[in-house]
């Protein structure tokens, strides 16, 4: 039986289950959480801030055979299951950037983070600012918490973490559901606007006026009268 396992503070989530499936002992299903993490990592091996206050999740989606349209979705599909979580329990409407981040008041709240084990092993970890934070200057500009200072949230990080649990693992892939998509562009900040595309060096891939995505969840871009397509990966917004 898959079970959660609840920790004050841990180095990664995701990482602590990558140590699981090296052993052979992570199941299908289990969760790990964590209310600060001191080494927690987005995509690329970026630094993400865990502070006291936060909620990071992780969860196995056990060994199975994913071809990559089902991989490269999860994160996405992932993004609506959490952000529709937040704005029906929580009464606050975020808005998903494309592909995996969530935003409140056009900063960043959660991010999304999908890794593959050597022993292929799918973690989905998740972080979440729940309760306020005082962040440095400079990432005040791009990050806030879902709770503001003196604002009281309707239920604890402990319930809303078994909620959370529960949502991860219901996740299911747009190549499963061929509706979700459509739900993601309601709420994805991206859509009619002209964004640019960068690669996790930095180096722009893509321009043009946001279509929203398409059922791999690739994000749709057009740009004198030419529409491209760009696969969840490498790219960010």
């Amino acid at each position: 039986m898959p079970h959660i396992e609840f920790f004050d503070e841990i180095t990664s989530t995701n990482d602590y289950f990558k140590q699981k499936s090296k052993e052979g002992t992570l199941e299908k299903g289990d969760a790990v959480v964590a209310f600060s993490q001191t080494k927690g990592r987005g995509r690329g091996e970026r630094s993400f801030i865990s502070p006291m206050g936060g909620i990071y999740v992780s969860v196995s989606f056990g060994r199975q055979s994913l071809n990559d349209l089902s991989f490269l979705t999860i994160m996405p599909s992932s993004a609506l299951f959490i952000a529709t979580l937040i704005r029906k329990t929580l009464s606050k409407d975020v808005l998903i950037k494309w592909p995996n981040d969530i935003f409140l008041n056009d900063k960043k709240c959660v991010g999304i983070l999908a890794e593959r084990t050597p022993q292929s092993d799918l973690i989905l970890g998740v972080g979440v600012n729940y309760e306020p934070y005082k962040f440095d200057e400079e990432l005040s500009l791009k990050a806030t918490s879902l709770f503001k200072i003196g604002e009281s949230a309707p239920i604890s990080r402990k319930e809303f973490a078994y909620l959370l649990t529960d949502t991860i693992r219901s996740v299911q892939t747009f190549d499963r559901d061929n509706t979700l998509y459509k739900s993601y562009n309601s709420i994805c900040m991206n859509v009619g606007k002209f964004v640019t595309l960068r690669n996790l060096q930095g180096d722009v891939v893509g321009e043009g006026v946001c279509g929203g995505i398409n059922q791999k969840g690739e994000l749709i871009l057009s740009n004198n009268k030419i529409t491209s397509t760009y696969k969840v990966g490498e790219i960010c917004v």
